[in-house]
């Protein structure tokens, strides 16, 4: 499907009943565990949405470095 792309919307949602930090990434490539973007969620918010264009019906989301502070630390452990 040369020259077909996919747009996406994506949104994070804060089920916590306080604020939370985190990195985050969007890729199509499953082997790319950079973050490279930071995003602030206030308690029980949504985020606004985000576009994503991609090549193929398949994109990857990473979330790490989660913090119930604005200054990103003290780091809270993902669950797996």
């Amino acid at each position: 499907n040369v020259g077909k792309r996919q747009l996406w919307e994506l949104q994070f949602k804060n089920n916590y009943n306080q604020l939370v930090t985190f990195n985050y990434a969007l890729t199509e490539n499953e082997t790319d565990f950079l973050t490279n973007k930071r995003k602030t969620l206030e308690a029980q918010s949504i985020s606004k949405p985000i576009e994503l264009y991609t090549n193929t019906e398949d994109f990857y989301v990473l979330v790490d470095q989660l913090s119930f502070s604005v200054s990103g630390v003290p780091l809270i452990p993902c669950k797996e």
